[in-house]
């Protein structure tokens, strides 16, 4: 009993545990004829690029990797995604807001956070001064005519949520919207060539004419009560343009 304890005292003991790696990087390869172009202070690799056209004997293009230390793998997506929403809420409520001073005519342009709009001169001194007053505690307050804020919890922020500034001329994105003046297309006028299947004879009317116009080039339009063999017909086009290697 003894020795059996003084074996099993001296017996080593071992730790088996799983390790992730300590330090993440990111690797970059580019393919260039000068290595100024790679706009890096760290450490890099160069070598040449194979398939490499030559000039005097050395490669003209090298590959250069470059590394950067990934410091965390968390993604902002899910918050840009937010303020991205954010933002098209507050320019959604400002026309709300403008609507009250002037026509959905005088809206001029719209932007990612901005509004162009056209006030009457009048509305003017008004309307900067209500639009300066809105906070994010008033938010929830701007709705749609006839529509009650409901399971909208107010903010106690009382900062400023919209800037008003007079421009001389609006900012198209897109370029300014106008009517032209457009001349009608000429369009070749088409006309339906119209072939029935002969009631009597021999069964080959899809053979000898769906088939061929279809390979050909052209299109159709097959009509039949149900039970004619539409179908098939469709098999029998299929079948010929694969055998055509046309898919």
């Amino acid at each position: 009993m003894e020795q059996h304890r003084r074996l099993s005292r001296g017996t080593p003991r071992w730790l088996l545990r799983a390790c992730g790696p300590c330090e993440r990087w990111r690797y970059r390869l580019e393919t260039t004829s000068c290595e100024d172009d790679v706009l890096y202070s760290g450490r890099r690799w160069v070598s040449d690029s194979p398939e490499s056209p030559e000039q005097y004997g050395v490669k003209v293009f090298k590959d250069i990797v470059t590394r950067q230390k990934v410091l965390t793998l968390a993604s902002m997506r899910p918050i840009h995604q937010i303020c991205l929403e954010a933002e098209r809420l507050q320019v959604a409520r400002a026309l709300t807001i403008a609507e009250r001073f002037c026509q959905p005519s005088r809206f001029l342009s719209l932007r990612v956070d901005e509004v162009f709009l056209d006030i009457p001169k009048r509305d003017r001194p008004k309307f900067k001064e209500y639009v300066t007053s809105v906070t994010y505690a008033k938010l929830y307050m701007i709705l749609p005519r006839g529509r009650a804020p409901t399971y909208q919890k107010a903010s106690h922020s009382h900062d400023p949520v919209y800037k008003v500034k007079a421009v001389e001329k609006a900012i198209m994105p897109g370029g300014e919207v106008k009517l032209c003046e457009a001349v009608a297309l000429a369009l070749q006028e088409l006309t339906w060539r119209v072939t029935y299947e002969p009631a009597k004879g021999l069964d080959n009317f899809v053979e000898q004419t769906v088939v061929p116009h279809v390979v050909s080039g052209g299109s159709c339009c097959l009509e039949g009560a149900a039970g004619t063999s539409k179908t098939q017909a469709l098999l029998a086009v299929k079948a010929a343009l694969e055998a055509k290697g046309l898919h």
